[in-house]
């Protein structure tokens, strides 16, 4: 097998870890569903046709949702066919004016109280609307996905804090969306080997609206990485092909050049460069000190710590460092992002050499 056949084939069975599993919903019809949805459960009822482009969109995440179910003492999620003849009165009875509609019975026969689900068509939001009706625990719990949502509440939590944030604006109701979103989830387990410095991120551009307008978003979806320092005039939009491997590709080189222009400007952190300035060996109230003040710094603030906890130990040794470095930088072998760290190290060694300011 092809090394990069190898490759697709491996990411794409670990995208497939992170999320649900998916089992086939209850199948109702005219004859079985009264019978079905009178007894002592709630049951969630997607009533749909083959030929819509809703459903079939929809029909993933609803195979998800009666995987979380699956087994449950409190709800079962079935599925009703309105494009079959003998489903069609019982669709008309139960008011279905649209495809896909998603209804939710009590336990019993009091057909008043029947609940219809008007939100997002996504798992977690009809999961959530789900438990929060029923009271009811799924049997089996949603895995954390690796892509982090933002909302307007959080968007300032995370772009703009150290990290650059690749974000892709969507829209639930967004067909080209949807079939980018396990692109985007494969995505986002390749790249977790720079979790330390990227956000995978993903925000509903259709509802925060005002957020949109700022990165000025005109279709969807829209992907732009927003560098550490945030702000929609630094940030760069993609626009290439919307899959794993060719997201993957450019955004590695997006931040190759970013770790480029950190060397260039400097690659030091004055705040940290007066605590390390002198610093001797066995002084590990100073080192202590050091670690916190680097700890928001990540990848940058790691190089601090990793030369100060050498100093302190006794076994730094700025001429083998130094040298090190150099070889690094000189080197045909690995790849950019070692000789931008590698420059940026000799920066760093600097100020552990500088005099403190009071000497």
């Amino acid at each position: 097998m092809k090394t990069g056949v190898f490759v697709f084939f491996l990411v794409s069975f670990l995208a497939a870890l992170v999320r649900a599993g998916a089992v086939d919903p209850l199948v109702l019809t005219g004859d079985s569903f009264d019978e079905v949805v009178s007894h002592d459960k709630w049951v969630a009822v997607k009533a749909f046709a083959p030929w819509c482009g809703h459903c079939k969109n929809m029909a993933p995440a609803w195979r998800e949702l009666a995987w979380m179910f699956e087994g449950s003492e409190d709800v079962l999620v079935a599925e009703l066919d309105c494009a079959d003849g003998d489903n069609k009165e019982k669709c008309q009875e139960l008011e279905v004016r649209g495809y896909p509609t998603v209804l939710l019975f009590p336990p019993g026969e009091d057909r008043t109280k029947t609940l219809r689900y008007e939100d997002q068509r996504d798992l977690e939001s009809m999961a959530r609307w789900i438990i929060s009706r029923t009271e009811s625990k799924p049997t089996h719990k949603l895995p954390a996905s690796p892509v982090t949502k933002l909302t307007a509440k959080t968007f300032g939590e995370v772009v703009g804090h150290h990290k650059s944030v690749l974000l892709s604006f969507t829209a639930s109701w967004c067909g080209h969306c949807k079939r980018m979103k396990p692109e985007w989830e494969k995505l986002a387990v390749a790249l977790a080997d720079v979790a330390d410095r990227l956000v995978v991120a993903d925000i509903d551009a259709a509802v925060e609206k005002e957020i949109a307008g700022i990165y000025q978003i005109r279709g969807f979806p829209t992907i732009k990485l927003i560098p550490p320092e945030g702000g929609a005039a630094l940030a760069i939009p993609y626009e290439g092909a919307r899959s794993a491997a060719a997201m993957e590709t450019w955004v590695r080189s997006q931040l190759v050049e970013m770790s480029s222009d950190l060397a260039e400007d400097d690659g030091r952190l004055p705040e940290i460069d007066a605590l390390v300035a002198g610093l001797t060996k066995g002084d590990k109230e100073r080192l202590e000190a050091i670690r916190i003040a680097a700890a928001p710094f990540e990848e940058l603030g790691k190089i601090y710590v990793f030369f100060a906890e050498q100093i302190v130990g006794g076994t730094f040794d700025p001429v083998r460092e130094m040298g090190l470095m150099d070889k690094i930088i000189e080197s045909d072998n690995g790849d950019e992002a070692d000789r931008v760290t590698a420059r940026v190290s000799k920066k760093i060694i600097a100020a552990f050499l500088a005099k403190p300011e009071d000497e």
